[in-house]
């Protein structure tokens, strides 16, 4: 029986898989795996790891339906599912946990003031308080104004306009929806 791969995690250049099925030679197995993949592909990096039964490929140029086509038809593994849901997993666990704390920031605040509000405050004070120290040449009160206007353009004029970038939910940490790279 082949072994069974699941997708836990898939950015531009890196990709990890848990194979799960192994059974009892799983040193061999993914001694096997690792040996296979970096004589036929030229990944930066194949790194195994036997006790969590995970394998992470990293390059540049990662394709992910080559690994799996390849892994398939030398019966290594099977992938229970074809695509990470959602794109970038790291990306949707955070803005999950991020929402948790905005709602119980919300009950707190008896909804009078939401979790970015509140940063946003902070790093006014924040910036305002530096500059009344004199502390000018300091990047911080400038860092705490540029991370304060861009939290306050996104919670309340939504989208950037004229950037071509969607900066809703499904937009990655830089803007971009984890397609190609823009100038």
């Amino acid at each position: 029986m082949i072994p069974g791969a699941t997708l836990i995690h898939r950015l531009n250049d890196r990709i990890r898989i848990r194979i799960t099925g192994v059974g009892k030679n799983k040193v061999e197995f993914f001694t096997t795996l690792e040996t296979a993949f970096k004589e036929n592909f030229n990944f930066q990096a194949v790194l195994v790891n036997p006790v969590t039964g995970s394998v992470v490929f990293q390059d540049q140029a990662l394709d992910f339906e080559s690994i799996v086509e390849y892994a398939e038809n030398e019966h290594l593994f099977k992938m229970k599912t074809r695509q990470c849901s959602g794109g970038n997993q790291v990306a949707e666990s955070a803005k999950k946990q991020f929402k948790g704390l905005n709602t119980g920031f919300l009950k707190l605040t008896g909804n009078r003031m939401d979790l970015s509000s509140s940063v946003f405050l902070v790093l006014i004070v924040h910036a305002v308080r530096e500059i009344a120290r004199g502390n000018l040449t300091v990047p911080s009160w400038f860092t705490a104004l540029w991370l304060a206007t861009t939290i306050y353009n996104r919670n309340f004029f939504g989208p950037v306009a004229g950037d071509g970038h969607d900066h809703g939910d499904h937009a990655g940490h830089d803007g971009h929806d984890g397609g190609d790279s823009h100038p």
